[in-house]
């Protein structure tokens, strides 16, 4: 529910989640209580009264007294929660439509707010959400965090596209900016998701993350709903149509990727985030905040296009402007920590890399405290899509980094994502981290590479390979980390309601994660 209200000449927006008006399920409680009142009738009653019309009167009476209590039972819950506890509820935030940045929640209030809006918040910053506010969020001694670790919602302005006939690149306006309240549930969408992650909502990580949006409407170059030349609006466009070409290589599992999904069913209507936009966003948002926020750590662009709705994220890039050493905390990886693999894995640069020649030799790598400059993780991700697991998904991607451990998804064998013009886009040649490649040259109808039972050690502790995952008997190249529950798929698989992070990546994410929202204390 999006409300509106108008505060010194400004127009605001307050986002609320409602209450769920469903608590107790009204057929189930109503036959569970039908059926006890047969099984009482059939224990207390006596032979003589025992007969089927008496049975199905009874199972009747249980059901109906036990629908009508749980329907009352739901409506009283719902006023109570509405009128009386709000804040049980409710993931709110104030937005200000005439604002092109906005920061929506700030482990920061003092520093980052101004008075304005630290009234509108009633100087309770922690009670819009439904987590318990870190009590250490400011730091030792009561220290302000100068860098919080900061997620970047965009609204998009316009969408590249290619126009298939002569090649020309167009630009489509995106609905979304049209649309306030598409925008702003999906973002409150997304904070559900992270609010509620067994990872990353976790109070000392989420607690300490600001979230700001951006809608820059006075960019906009047309109000046409038609293609525009793309050379006009193109720092404007921060998602694109999937351009590029889709390659896999699945050995026996052919042109399929996961569980039996044709890539050709999704390619078109995918959307990827446009590289070039990461300075663009950058610098609008230390210009619009003057200078406030000087690091942004993952951008999600929010796009309301009618045809392409499955999204698409990109890792941190390597730090290829500077010489100078990166800061951070580091770590050690081995992705074959007893010598066991040798000759059975891909014997790329890459996964050279992460195996050393011994158990005592792990790789050394870097948590580092920020992202390269411009290189910051994005994602594109489309509004009408924001199920619970499809940020955090996304977000894992974004966060992490292509020389410091790339996080992949575990739904598809192995993927190449090529340009028009033939090179690979930037997330090859990165060290993956949930990921094994067995040698090909190893894998054919004599010999067998099997999912070895250990997959890596990182920072001293090992890790099992996932030998009951559903890809084990397809002869895939690929294999994945064990997983907390093996009814529980990861959430980096194909998944429904149900998702949780696997054993190595739950670690990963926590360590990667609490060094950079930690980073103004311990730098150096």
């Amino acid at each position: 529910m999006i409300f509106k209200t108008t505060r010194k000449g400004k127009t605001w927006l307050k986002v609320i989640r409602p209450p769920r008006m469903k608590v107790l399920r009204a057929h189930l409680f109503g036959i569970t209580l039908g059926l006890a009142a047969l099984l009482a009738h059939l224990i207390f009653a006596a032979p003589e009264q025992r007969n089927f019309l008496l049975f199905i009167e009874w199972l009747v009476i249980g059901y109906f007294t036990g629908a009508v209590f749980c329907l009352l039972y739901n409506l009283l819950a719902y006023l109570f929660l509405k009128h009386l506890h709000p804040e049980w509820f409710q993931l709110w935030f104030w937005y200000n439509r005439n604002e092109v940045v906005n920061i929506i929640k700030t482990p920061t209030p003092q520093k980052d707010w101004d008075d304005n809006t630290r009234k509108l918040y009633n100087d309770e910053p922690f009670k819009v959400f439904n987590f318990e506010a870190y009590d250490e969020v400011t730091g030792p001694q009561g220290r302000e965090m100068e860098h919080p670790y900061t997620i970047v919602f965009v609204a998009n302005p316009f969408i590249r596209l290619r126009e298939p006939k002569n090649g020309k690149i167009l630009a489509q306006r995106d609905p979304i900016m049209d649309n306030d309240s598409v925008f702003l549930k999906a973002v409150y969408r997304a904070l559900f998701s992270f609010e509620f992650n067994e990872m990353i909502g976790r109070p000392d990580i989420f607690g300490k993350i600001r979230v700001v949006t951006v809608n820059e409407t006075e960019a906009l170059l047309s109000d046409s709903a038609k293609p525009v030349d793309y050379e006009l609006v193109k720092n404007q466009c921060y998602v694109r149509e999937f351009l590029g070409k889709l390659e896999i290589d699945s050995g026996e599992t052919g042109d399929d990727a996961g569980d039996g999904v044709p890539l050709e069913t999704f390619a078109h209507r995918m959307l990827v985030p446009n590289q070039e936009t990461r300075e663009k966003i950058s610098r609008l948002v230390r210009e619009k905040t003057n200078n406030r926020i000087r690091h942004i750590d993952v951008i999600f662009a929010l796009s309301a296009s009618p045809t392409h709705d499955i999204s698409s994220a990109r890792m941190a890039l390597k730090d290829t402007k500077t010489k100078d050493p990166e800061e951070g905390k580091a770590f050690t990886f081995s992705i074959d920590p007893f010598c066991e693999k040798s000759g059975e894995i891909v014997k790329s640069p890459e996964e050279k890399k992460r195996c050393a020649e011994n158990s005592a030799k792990d790789v050394a790598m870097l948590h580092e405290y920020f992202p390269p400059e411009n290189g910051m993780g994005l994602v594109a991700m489309s509004a009408y899509d924001v199920r619970a697991k499809l940020p955090v998904h996304e977000f894992a991607h974004a966060m992490s980094s292509v020389s410091h451990g790339m996080i992949v998804d575990e739904y598809y064998d192995y993927l190449v994502i090529r340009e028009p013009s033939g090179e690979e886009d930037d997330v090859t040649g990165g060290v993956e981290i949930n990921r094994v490649f067995r040698n090909p040259e190893k894998m054919d109808k004599t010999h067998h590479v099997p999912v070895h039972k250990h997959f890596a050690r990182y920072n001293g502790f090992f890790y099992e390979s996932d030998r009951d995952h559903h890809i084990a008997a397809q002869g895939w190249r690929s294999y994945f980390p064990s997983r907390k529950n093996p009814e529980v798929r990861c959430t980096m698989e194909v998944t429904e309601d149900v998702f949780q992070f696997d054993e190595l990546l739950t670690d990963f994410i926590y360590d990667r994660l609490w060094v950079k929202v930690n980073r103004d204390f311990l730098m150096p």
